[in-house]
């Protein structure tokens, strides 16, 4: 392709297929995916190889002042477990029905990733319990997935 070619197509976007798009889309899922299954492994992780006190020191609570301490931090593993579950899926939709440019891979990851997004920021990210560079590079790559894939859907 050459440089004549790019610009009598509109600019760099124009000259991309359908399958770069839902490749690069599937790959962001994918990524964000991968992400989360490290999250949820770690926190299982700690639980397993910890005690209920260092399952909630990692998630900046106090064991001490909950009577509790037990069944929150069971509660708190399963967290981590349906995290790391979810990110195994959005990965395998991610490259499997996204690199093969299914619209369904797009709904599914769109629908459980956009609300994952929509509840981390809220319950973590706004009232401070989490970094906002984590919210900011989740919602990138959630929307560079969605983008990408919607214009290799419409190619």
């Amino acid at each position: 392709m050459s440089t004549a070619d790019i610009e009598a197509n509109q600019g760099f976007l124009a000259g991309l297929d359908a399958a770069t798009y839902n490749k690069v889309g599937g790959s962001a899922f994918a990524l964000w995916g991968l992400m989360h299954v490290i999250v949820g492994a770690v926190g299982i992780v700690i639980f397993f190889t910890g005690n209920n006190e260092a399952m909630l020191a990692f998630v900046d609570l106090a064991a001490a002042v909950n009577q509790e301490a037990a069944r929150m931090s069971a509660l708190i593993v399963q967290f981590y477990q349906v995290l790391l579950l979810l990110g195994l899926t959005v990965l395998v939709l991610g490259v499997t029905l996204h690199w093969r440019g299914r619209p369904l891979g797009l709904a599914l990851n769109t629908v459980l990733v956009a609300n994952i997004e929509v509840s981390f920021i809220l319950f973590e990210v706004i009232p401070g319990h989490r970094p906002v560079a984590i919210g900011v590079v989740s919602v990138l790559l959630l929307v560079l997935g969605v983008l990408c894939c919607g214009l290799g859907s419409l190619r």
